[in-house]
């Protein structure tokens, strides 16, 4: 589970309407790891809250892949 908390953001001294949100979602995910040192991982983030200010934009869902490997 992550989140993310976002003010109103201020231009000229004044807070702008339109800006600023409250994010939480569910991200479950995989990491598999090989032995040569390379891993693969994805996850997806699910939204279970989302509070944002005036016609801001959230998304809906999201998806990561990846891949690392260590020298």
């Amino acid at each position: 589970m992550n989140g993310r908390r976002a003010g109103r953001d201020e231009f000229l001294g004044d807070g702008v309407p339109t800006t600023g949100s409250t994010l939480v979602n569910l991200t479950p995910g995989l990491r598999f790891e090989g032995r040569t040192g390379t891993s693969i991982y994805g996850f997806v983030q699910v939204p279970v809250y989302q509070k944002v200010n005036e016609v801001n934009l959230a998304p809906g869902s999201g998806i990561m892949l990846g891949a690392s490997h260590a020298i």
